[in-house]
């Protein structure tokens, strides 16, 4: 177990499991923190959202399937992580990717031969780097898969995202029971931090108010709503994955694309109003404005994040 290892984890799929994810971890590399990634899903998603599918170091996954089934092997034949360097200020990254799909057969192919290994699988992978890092974020396969257990056995906290649906709501549920298995088995000091709701079109309040009492109803006030509740735009979410930028950095792209723009056309406003216009494909292009205060959503959900790690690393230390 790492201290400092989260993982934002449902076994639902599309709930922003892998957008919080990587929002968590920019923010807190761009307040100075030395953070890790670890995309442990085949899936590859960081790639598109972090923008780096097109680094001369992402190998799909190659190098972290090998790194993680080597973990349990000795020093001698362990395969060391690779990690691609400040994908963001401060941000570094072990990327996996769709070359890594065949580590869920992997795993249970070395069950049998290693069982009071496996689970601290990822804790040998990164026992030479992990105290390099203030945050280690780990994220994972919606499923309840073996890749998904050695994950937990890492983690310290979890958080566990849904949105709205109610078939995003029932899976709380089932996330729970293998929280419940894993701390039981394999990690103690696993806790469970609290509930984050998004993407939610804020106009839905009716959904919303349902939401929070389906939830209420599931897991009474054992884990907290952690607010506030994530909006979402479905233009500015495609226009962002376009492009490999997060909230924060869509918006302040946006603010400066917003004074350029103003400026080109002052400057075509200055040639004459008769002259036909012509149009100027490097004129700087109008963003969403519909991304507005995802930004800040995010900025303040992860500052509220934070603040309950720090109290659990508090209470944590007081234990000890």
């Amino acid at each position: 177990m790492i201290p400092s290892a989260v993982i934002w984890y449902s076994n639902k799929g599309g709930v922003g499991k892998s957008t919080h994810s990587a929002n968590h971890a920019a923010l807190c590399a761009a307040e100075g923190w030395r953070v890790l990634m670890i995309d442990a899903d085949p899936q590859g998603s960081q790639a598109d959202i972090l923008g780096y599918n097109g680094h001369r170091e992402w190998d799909g996954g190659v190098n972290f399937r090998a790194a993680l089934l080597s973990a349990y092997s000795g020093d001698e034949k362990r395969v060391a992580p690779r990690v691609m360097h400040d994908i963001r200020p401060r941000l570094d990254v072990i990327a996996g990717g769709p070359k890594a799909a065949s580590i869920f057969t992997d795993l249970a192919a070395l069950l049998p031969e290693i069982p009071t290994k496996f689970a601290t699988l990822m804790d040998g992978m990164l026992v030479d780097i992990a105290l390099d890092y203030d945050l280690i974020v780990i994220d994972l396969p919606p499923s309840a898969s073996l890749l998904t257990r050695v994950a937990m056995t890492t983690a310290h906290y979890m958080i566990m995202p849904v949105k709205t649906q109610v078939g995003d709501i029932t899976g709380i549920s089932p996330a729970l029971g293998l929280y419940d298995s894993i701390k039981k088995d394999s990690n103690p000091d696993l806790e469970v931090l609290g509930i984050v709701i998004g993407l939610h079109d804020l106009k839905a309040t009716l959904r919303l108010r349902e939401a929070r009492a389906m939830i209420h109803e599931r897991i009474g006030d054992a884990y907290p709503i952690i607010e506030p509740v994530l909006r979402y735009s479905e233009a500015a979410d495609g226009e962002m994955k376009t492009k490999g930028l997060l909230p924060h950095e869509y918006e302040k792209r946006g603010e400066e694309a917003k004074s350029q723009r103003l400026a080109f056309l002052r400057g075509k406003r200055g040639r004459g109003t008769l002259q036909p216009e012509v149009i100027d494909v490097d004129a700087p292009q109008p963003f969403s404005k519909s991304s507005v205060g995802l930004a800040g959503d995010y900025e303040r959900l992860i500052r509220n994040v934070n603040a309950r790690i720090a109290e659990r690393q508090l209470a944590y230390a007081d234990r000890r």
